[in-house]
């Protein structure tokens, strides 16, 4: 059976499109609220990290080597690239050891696990740092778009569920400021 057939007869894809359609839409939402350029990018998968950095930046300017519009997305691949990354090192891992052990399956075994041990741990922190990452950069939007509410959203962040914070953010947000085209809701200054 391939993992293809697998996929589409399960009955999650359809969970994952509502998710997606719900994250889309709320941050969507943000960036015509916060004047981001190019607010139809948001229904892009990856390029939703660019535009979640862009808004947060644009809420509270700080001078970083680097703006959250460019770390979110790069920690996001690195995130997703990590999976394949250590797994082609730990077979590279055991089949350099597998050579010098000579035929000794017991240590060969052994070998094996430790790489997919620290295989897992490596994947397991770097999705920890990038979601620590994440949380710290959304932080101004949950700040200026749901105040009352940012230790839910910061949490939400923390679990990959960010989605649902925007979406709830969204809603938070007033239909008159959107259509007015004010650039932060509540009438709010920009701080400089």
């Amino acid at each position: 059976m391939d993992w293809l057939s697998v996929l589409w007869d399960s009955y999650w894809w359809p969970l994952y499109l509502l998710w997606y359609l719900v994250s889309a839409i709320g941050l969507w939402c943000l960036c015509r609220a916060g004047k981001v350029p190019h607010p139809w990018m948001c229904w892009i998968p990856l390029v939703q990290d660019y535009q979640a950095g862009w808004l947060a930046d644009s809420l509270v300017p700080r001078k970083a080597w680097l703006p959250w519009k460019i770390l979110l997305p790069v920690m996001r691949m690195l995130s997703i690239l990590s999976v394949p990354v250590s797994g082609l090192l730990g077979l590279a891992l055991v089949s350099l050891i597998a050579g010098r052990l000579d035929g000794n399956w017991f240590g060969i075994l052994l070998v094996g696990i430790g790489s997919m041990l620290l295989s897992i741990l490596g994947v397991i922190g770097l999705r920890a740092a990038e979601r620590i990452v994440c949380a710290v950069s959304l932080l101004p939007v949950w700040e200026s778009f749901y105040p009352t509410r940012k230790g839910i959203c910061i949490c939400l962040t923390l679990v990959g569920l960010e989605g649902i914070a925007f979406f709830r953010c969204a809603q938070n947000i007033s239909q008159q400021a959107i259509n007015s085209g004010e650039t932060l809701p509540l009438n709010q200054e920009r701080k400089n």
